[in-house]
C-alpha cells in the first residue's frame, strides 16, 4: 500500500473538512467566496505547465522547470487573493494593510502556519550558511527585489536574510511577501522566472516556496472551516 505523501495528506485533511462543512450548511447556503477560494486552489495545485521549446526560451529541461514553477506559483498566489475575498466575508481580514499582510498573525500562530513557515526558513538557512553559491546567488535575488518593489514590502523580503545571519527574527510574513514580491515583479516589472540566480538553485527556491504556502493555505482554509463548523 503506498503511502500519501505529506502534501496528499494535507489536502485529503482539507478536503474532508471542507466536504463536511458544505453537507452541513446545504448546497444553497456555501458562501459563494468558499466555493471560489476552493476552485482557485484545486485549480493551482492540479495545474501542469510545459513548453514545446520550439519558440520559447526554454531548450533544457532545468529551464523548462524554472517557468513551469513560477506559474504555478503564480496561480497559488491568485488563490491566496480568493481565500482572501473569504476572510472579507467573515470579517476576519485585515484590509488596510498591504495584500501579503491581511491574514493576522493571530491566525496565522493559531493554525500553526507560522510554524509550517518557521521549517522552511530553516531549511533555507542551512542552504544559505553551507552553500556559497545559493547564498551569492540569494542575495543578488534580494537586491533584484529591493530594486523592483515598494519599501515595505522589500523590508519584509530581506529580513530572511537577517533571520539567516541571526541579526533577526522572523515577522511571520516573510513568505507571503517574497512570493507577493515575485508576482509583482513578474507581472508588472515584466521580470524572467530566473530572477538572476543558477536555475537549478532557483528551482530549490520555488520548490520550497511552492510546497509551503500550499500547505500553508490548506492548513489555513481548514482551521477556519473548522471554526465556522463549531459556530454552527
Amino acid at each position: 500500500m503506498r503511502v500519501m505523501t505529506s502534501f496528499e495528506s494535507y489536502f485529503y485533511e482539507y478536503e474532508i473538512s471542507f466536504n463536511n462543512y458544505t453537507s452541513l450548511l446545504q448546497d444553497e447556503n456555501i458562501p459563494r467566496e468558499l466555493r471560489l477560494f476552493d476552485i482557485r486552489f484545486r485549480l493551482a495545485i492540479d495545474l501542469i505547465v510545459d513548453y514545446m521549446g520550439n519558440v520559447s526560451y526554454t531548450k533544457t529541461p532545468v529551464v523548462k522547470r524554472n517557468y513551469a514553477q513560477q506559474m504555478k506559483l503564480m496561480e497559488l498566489w491568485n488563490s491566496y487573493e480568493a481565500f482572501i475575498k473569504y476572510l472579507d466575508y467573515l470579517s476576519l481580514s485585515k484590509r488596510n494593510k498591504a495584500k501579503y499582510q491581511q491574514i493576522s498573525l493571530a491566525l496565522i500562530k493559531d493554525s500553526g502556519v507560522d510554524e509550517l513557515f518557521l521549517q522552511c526558513f530553516e531549511q533555507l538557512k542551512k542552504l544559505y550558511s553551507d552553500d556559497a553559491k545559493f547564498k551569492q546567488d540569494y542575495d543578488e535575488y534580494i537586491k533584484r527585489i529591493q530594486r523592483g518593489v515598494r519599501a515595505k514590502l522589500a523590508e519584509s523580503c530581506a529580513r530572511s536574510i537577517s533571520y539567516f545571519n541571526g541579526a533577526e527574527e522572523l515577522s511571520g510574513y516573510e513568505l507571503f511577501a517574497l512570493i507577493y514580491a515575485e508576482r509583482n515583479l513578474f507581472y508588472h516589472n515584466g521580470e524572467s522566472a530566473k530572477l538572476g540566480m543558477n536555475y537549478n538553485r532557483r528551482n530549490i527556491l520555488l520548490s520550497k516556496y511552492y510546497e509551503n504556502f500550499a500547505l500553508g493555505m490548506m492548513r489555513l482554509a481548514k482551521y477556519i472551516i473548522k471554526q465556522q463548523v463549531d459556530s454552527l
